[in-house]
């Protein structure tokens, strides 16, 4: 009578250490990592014998090379809160992100890991949302047009401007400033100095995009709250969407949470939802994006308009350049990023 032959449960414990590591950098992204070593107990220990190494790799699979600068800079900021916020550090973080070096190899852990997961979870769906709102209407005879899918270079180019989005977040969000272990929160015009104004002016525009955007998507939602939350009425929050002035600071409360709030936001189907989300951040703030983005048309344009198209993210497509100079070549100095005449050009995303 042959023998039974009994099989381990485990059906990675029999491959060397080696090929059991090289599986897990072959993971199409950390979720997918993530899912696996907690399947596998063997595969779990080849991860926790070299946790930054399979991270680093498996991040490189599913996120662009290109939006590694970011990446790197929103990870450094992402655990900023109002103890741990300062000039300082923000500073820091914005001369290695321009200089697009590291200090040293970052160690990654799976928490980071799976929070930029995550954000490009969320970048990837905006990506497509804004493709379908700038795209799908005619821009000369506001009929349904049928658009051409992204080409990778320019979902790369969409998916990096909402990645600088989260960044200025992650830096210029209210974090309790005012309270005596926080530094003094930067100004509008100091943003432009260290951060805005070592952009290109196409690239302003194309945030102003992202911006523009992430405004009209996150309006109803909003309104919605102001109309019905009586709290919301205690405080007087504006809800009429023709005063967009007297909107725009409550607006940019909602805006600083980050992409993550906005997508759970956009997709909330009732006032619950809502509540649950905008709840605490009913009052308005000023020296956000909005604010630093109109202080930043001053002279001081001057500086990179005249690098003859040259980006500060290494974009080679002349693309973005070319139809921002189409739009500004008789324009003065001080019109030269976010202005209200082009609001309409950027609401079907010229620069992208």
């Amino acid at each position: 009578m042959p023998q039974k032959q009994f099989f381990s449960q485990d059906p990675f414990l029999s491959l060397p250490v080696e090929i059991r590591h090289a599986i897990l950098c072959e993971m199409s992204d950390v979720g997918a990592l993530d899912t696996a070593i907690k399947a596998d107990s063997s595969l779990q220990s080849v991860f926790l014998g070299s946790v930054s190494c399979i991270l680093d790799r498996v991040l490189q699979n599913s996120v662009s090379a290109k939006h590694f600068p970011e990446i790197l800079a929103i990870q450094a900021s992402a655990h900023f809160d109002r103890k741990t916020w300062s000039r300082d550090k923000v500073s820091t973080i914005i001369d290695s992100y321009f200089q697009r070096q590291q200090a040293s190899p970052i160690q990654w852990t799976l928490p980071d890991a799976l929070y930029l997961n995550d954000l490009n979870r969320h970048i990837q769906y905006f990506v497509d949302e804004f493709a379908t709102t700038t795209l799908s209407v005619h821009p000369a005879s506001s009929e349904p047009f049928t658009y051409t899918p992204l080409s990778p270079v320019e979902r790369c180019r969409i998916a990096g401007a909402f990645y600088r989005f989260e960044l200025y977040c992650n830096l210029f969000r209210e974090y309790g400033h005012g309270y005596k272990t926080a530094s003094e929160p930067f100004s509008a015009d100091e943003q432009k100095d260290i951060f805005l104004a070592r952009f290109s002016p196409w690239e302003i525009e194309q945030l102003g995009c992202i911006h523009d955007y992430l405004v009209e998507k996150i309006t109803p939602g909003f309104v919605d709250m102001a109309e019905h939350d009586v709290e919301w009425g205690k405080l007087t929050v504006p809800y009429d969407i023709e005063y967009v002035l007297e909107l725009q600071p409550y607006l940019s409360n909602t805006l600083s949470l980050g992409l993550a709030d906005i997508h759970r936001l956009v997709i909330a189907t009732n006032y619950e939802e809502r509540h649950q989300l905008l709840s605490g951040h009913e009052t308005g703030i000023y020296n956000f994006l909005w604010d630093a983005m109109w202080i930043r048309r001053d002279n001081e344009c001057d500086r990179c308009v005249y690098q003859k198209g040259k980006s500060s993210t290494d974009d080679p497509d002349p693309g973005p350049y070319n139809a921002w100079y189409w739009a500004h070549k008789d324009a003065t100095d001080q019109d030269f990023a976010y202005t209200e005449e082009d609001k309409s050009l950027r609401r079907r995303g010229y620069v992208m």
